[in-house]
């Protein structure tokens, strides 16, 4: 497992993202699942704003997401393998948005577990993001 692979898994899963909420795809659970399926069922995200959402809780509220960010753009930038031990992988990555002439950015890390039944092998098991600062975001 190299950086590369990581930031493979880290896009596609960003692109499903703006694919689901901006309608691109078509709205069925076949392409849905692309998203459920790669989280384990422990899966916790953790915000910027603190806030410590379930698996479920995150499903079902980007279930209802579908087509409601029309113009949302994500990019990925700056993704690194920090530490792997045995089937643990540990990943930071800068996440970008835009929506209506807005951007924001966060740091975010993530832990993996190698799993061969998901895509790219790499299972999501938990994310924690934090905001980048306004002179970052405003630097570019």
């Amino acid at each position: 497992m190299d950086t590369q692979q990581i930031e493979i898994e880290v896009v596609r899963l960003h692109d499903f993202f703006v694919d689901w909420m901006t309608g691109t795809i078509e709205q069925s659970d076949e392409n849905f699942l692309q998203f459920a399926n790669s989280m384990s069922d422990d899966f916790y995200i953790v915000a910027p704003s603190g806030q410590l959402t379930e698996r479920e809780a995150l499903v079902s509220g980007l279930h209802s997401t579908y087509n409601k960010r029309v113009g949302l753009r994500i990019w990925i930038e700056n993704v690194k393998l920090r530490h792997m031990l045995n089937d643990t992988i540990v990943a930071t990555y800068e996440e970008w948005q835009s929506l209506e002439g807005k951007t924001t950015a966060r740091l975010s890390t993530v832990i993996f577990t190698l799993d061969d039944t998901v895509p790219n092998q790499l299972l999501w098991r938990c994310v924690h993001e934090t905001w980048l600062p306004d002179d970052v975001i405003n630097g570019r």
